[in-house]
């Protein structure tokens, strides 16, 4: 019989959206995104696999360039994407859309080193909306891991 978890005990934020795990089953990190006046993401490691408790691992990465929608790994698991929108200018300004870099030993996320022209993925992209005041709710990523929707 398992035990439930107590949720009490895993801070996740105001308003986690996003529950995600790194696609290497190696790489032992569960990562959540939060909407509400936090705006971040939590970073946990998964113990042993036959415990499964989680650790809050470091501090969470804030969102600074909107408030958080989405997240998807790209599949080789190197790189997350973040979706956000900017609430307080949604006609003007779209979607953005962030990568980060994963470290898979310690779970951090970092903004990648380069950017166009070069062999990283760029940064951040704001994304036009197809209708002023639509916001993003989703994020895909191919399986080659080439495109991002």
């Amino acid at each position: 019989m398992s035990t439930p978890i107590n949720s009490a005990n895993i801070s996740t934020g105001d308003r986690p959206i996003a529950l995600l795990n790194h696609p290497d089953p190696r790489v032992r990190f569960i990562y959540c995104g939060n909407a509400g006046s936090t705006n971040d993401i939590y970073v946990f490691q998964v113990d042993k696999p036959t415990k499964g408790n989680l650790l809050l691992f470091g501090s969470p990465l804030s969102i600074s360039n909107g408030v958080f929608a989405a997240m998807k790994f790209r599949p080789d698991g190197k790189f997350l994407y973040v979706l956000t929108n900017d609430l307080n200018n949604p006609p003007v300004s779209g979607p953005i859309l962030t990568s980060f870099d994963v470290d898979t030993k310690t779970g951090g996320l970092n903004l990648p080193q380069g950017g166009i022209g070069s062999n990283q993925p760029v940064r951040q992209l704001t994304l036009r909306s197809p209708q002023r005041g639509l916001i993003a709710t989703a994020v895909a990523v191919d399986r080659t891991g080439e495109f991002a929707y």
